[in-house]
């Protein structure tokens, strides 16, 4: 699955926390520093399997690799839903 930000999102970040504006909804969408991590990964990460290799790696002393996709899985399908990020598919 190709993954990308969606173009007119606008990101800000505050110390642990970043902040999304979607313009097409008015909606603020604050992330926790999880969340900030996988939108920060989507600047160089293509695909779902991108991401969860680099989150592996960032996070591999500290999940069980299921539960580190589950999460990723969740988190990415929660940006499809709120219009956040552009896929090719859904997440299954």
């Amino acid at each position: 699955m190709k993954l990308e930000k969606a173009p007119k999102v606008i990101c800000r970040s505050f110390n642990e926390d970043t902040v999304l504006l979607n313009p097409e909804d008015g909606f603020l969408h604050v992330l926790n520093p999880t969340g900030s991590d996988i939108w920060n990964l989507l600047d160089t990460c293509e695909t779902l399997d991108d991401v969860i290799a680099k989150m592996w790696e960032m996070y591999n002393d500290d999940v069980e690799l299921e539960e580190l996709i589950k999460d990723i899985q969740e988190i990415i399908q929660d940006f499809i839903e709120r219009k956040l990020i552009i896929c090719d598919s859904e997440v299954s």
